[in-house]
């Protein structure tokens, strides 16, 4: 069951793996690529959050969520190198044996890396804007975002790393078993609905959803030190989440058996 699925998922864990190893700036490029992609989400879920919250809208959390979904729309339909849905892809490729292990961990580090150096470009560039000096209800809604994001325990954080990337790989899955693109942005919209209302962690989502904050504190307690512990455990988390959750389980179902031999 699933093995053709499975394994036009492992193809695309091979290509990728093929395109770092013999073009590494066009991979770390694709890479932070996505990193822009999501942190363009992750403004105008902000942003709408400040507005909804100054205006005293109840379904703040609903506008928040749903319209970060563009984030990995964008991520699908335009194609990039998002470390999240790597987490499932490139293990479910080495549980596959089609690509070492060694190899998925170096490409995962690469991935983040361009993932982060994309989310910075976008948060230095929205910060000239001038966007959250000029609206004090979005710069706040980013600081106390950013905040609360920050102060959770190592476990709160690592378990909703979790959480989020099943959710998210569970997007990438339904792309690759589905063929039509209405449908797959669809299911995007579903599963990223569940991690943000839910308020699940997202690494690189985080990467510039408290980047903004650290640059717009609006005198909150938000750290560089935070920061980085938090990108820790969620990411982390969002390893656990892809591999273990989502890529494992589709490995043993797919496994093909040798039937046994009847005894003459």
């Amino acid at each position: 069951m699933f093995r053709e699925e499975y394994l036009t998922m492992c193809g695309s864990g091979i290509k990728k793996w093929d395109l770092l190893r013999s073009n590494p700036m066009a991979y770390l490029i694709a890479s932070m690529v996505a990193g822009m992609f999501i942190s363009f989400g992750s403004f105008v879920s902000m942003t709408i959050g400040g507005f909804a919250t100054a205006a005293g809208s109840t379904s703040t959390k609903f506008l928040v969520s749903f319209t970060f979904a563009a984030a990995l729309s964008l991520v699908i339909a335009a194609g990039s190198e998002l470390f999240t849905g790597n987490n499932m892809v490139l293990a479910a490729a080495s549980l596959n044996r089609d690509v070492a292990w060694q190899n998925t961990l170096l490409l995962w580090v690469v991935c983040y890396a361009g993932n982060l150096i994309g989310s910075w470009i976008l948060v230095l560039i929205f910060q000239a804007t001038g966007l959250t000096a000029a609206n004090e209800a979005v710069a706040q809604f980013f600081a106390s975002t950013a905040e609360a994001k920050i102060h959770q325990s190592a476990l709160a954080l690592f378990t909703k790393g979790i959480l989020c990337n099943i959710c998210v790989c569970l997007a990438v899955w339904c792309g690759i078993k589905l063929k039509n693109e209405a449908a797959r942005l669809i299911m995007v919209t579903w599963c990223i609905l569940i991690f943000m209302i839910c308020s699940f962690e997202h690494s690189i989502a985080n990467m510039s959803i408290i980047g903004v904050g650290l640059l717009n504190p609006c005198g909150l307690d938000i750290t560089v030190p935070g920061y980085l512990r938090n990108l820790l455990f969620v990411s982390l988390g969002n390893i656990v989440g892809g591999a273990f959750f989502v890529a494992l389980p589709y490995y043993l179902i797919s496994r093909e058996r040798t039937p046994a031999t009847p005894n003459p």
